[in-house]
């Protein structure tokens, strides 16, 4: 038990000894980077849809009925005629849902800081907002056909980075 104990204070002396990087280490690095692309990415997305206003998702709806006119087929016809529901629902709730998802990606941005600098409540954050956005995303668009498909395929997304965090969670400290 006492050996143990050791070696366990050993472990923590030659982490103290090892730079953030290289106590990180490679795949950690990785993971953070591309989190903050996809956050990142979608924060940016938020500002410049809230800034430009309505007006890009009215010019989409215009667009999406003149291409629905085209559709040859039942699945092109389903398709775009869901999109221009989703449109419509955007539209409806568009200070709603990009106000959320500005908030919701910059803790997602925040969240990974905190693990890049090995901190475990980042994880915890992460967590909360990987889990949060897609179903605060499905609130706003439930109505839509295959909606409920994209929540799902984005929640297996969600899962598999949360999982792959969690697997670096010894490198972290409270």
């Amino acid at each position: 038990m006492e050996e143990e104990n050791y070696n366990n204070l050993d472990e923590i002396e030659n982490n103290q000894n090892q730079s953030l990087k290289e106590r990180r280490g490679t795949f950690l690095t990785v993971l953070c980077i591309l989190s903050w692309i996809s956050s990142g990415g979608t924060f940016l997305s938020s500002i410049s849809t809230l800034v430009n206003g309505k007006e890009g998702i009215q010019n989409q709806i215009i667009k999406a009925e003149e291409e629905i006119e085209l559709a040859d087929n039942g699945f092109l016809y389903d398709l775009l005629d869901a999109s221009i529901k989703q449109l419509y629902l955007t539209l409806e709730n568009f200070y709603g849902i990009y106000s959320t998802s500005l908030i919701i990606s910059a803790l997602g941005i925040y969240s990974v800081y905190l693990m890049f600098n090995l901190k475990r409540v980042g994880f915890n954050l992460y967590v909360f907002y990987a889990l949060i956005g897609p179903l605060v995303s499905y609130y706003f668009v439930k109505d839509v056909p295959y909606s409920f498909y994209g929540t799902i395929l984005v929640l297996v997304f969600s899962l598999a980075f949360i999982l792959m965090y969690k697997s670096n969670l010894n490198r972290m400290t409270n």
